[in-house]
């Protein structure tokens, strides 16, 4: 271990256990927007029919809970039985878009909006909008595939130097016995992680644009 059992470790652990549990919530989240990302252009489609069938939107909005998966499905589902109970279409929509965090869907939601106010063919106004929800996630797709080798190396350069130490420490325990209790070995451990941190974040900037 760099470090020995005491304050110091235990201040670290906790650190790192805080750490991890938030990029655990930040993938999961990220992975969710995804899928509802994916899912937002058949789910306008949903409501588009269900409009052209002689539906009302708040009914129409229940086919997306009905026909589709989770997360949108449900997600709509939760907006449907708003409207249902009573609350404002305006609100339901906004709570909607407050709870996912999806940019698209506030496309969505100021088109329903601006269509209630001004009037017009809302079926022929969510399929624009589907057809440009389609076309932006195309576009996110070509990005991510075009950066794809500069989160790889983000990848492999935070890994490297832990892999390396869990090596060495494996083959020869005793390596760093004789650095573990030099005054200058926290301060550097210290250094190394920021250093890294700041590496991670110059690479980030460069592989994710705003589509």
């Amino acid at each position: 271990f760099a470090v020995d059992f005491g304050l110091v470790a235990f201040i670290l652990a906790v650190i790192s256990t805080g750490l991890s549990m938030f990029l655990s919530l930040v993938i999961i989240r990220r992975r969710r927007i995804a899928k509802i990302s994916e899912q937002l252009p058949d789910a306008i489609d949903v409501i588009v029919r269900g409009v052209k069938s002689g539906y009302p939107f708040t009914v129409a909005l229940g086919l997306v809970a009905r026909e589709l998966s989770d997360p949108i499905g449900t997600e709509f589902g939760m907006t449907s039985d708003e409207i249902n109970f009573g609350s404002n279409l305006a609100a339901a929509l906004d709570n909607l878009y407050r709870r996912v965090g999806h940019e698209d869907l506030l496309y969505l939601t100021m088109a329903i909006k601006i269509q209630s106010e001004t009037g017009g063919n809302l079926a022929e106004i969510l399929a624009r909008l589907a057809r440009l929800i389609r076309e932006r996630v195309m576009l996110r797709l070509k990005v991510k595939s075009l950066t794809a080798e500069g989160r790889l190396s983000a990848i492999f350069l935070t890994a490297f130097p832990f892999v390396i130490f869990a090596i060495v420490n494996l083959i020869s325990p005793n390596y760093y016995a004789s650095v573990r209790d030099n005054p200058i070995m926290i301060p550097a451990l210290i250094v190394a992680l920021i250093m890294i941190a700041l590496g991670n974040g110059m690479i980030y900037r460069m592989v994710n644009f705003k589509v």
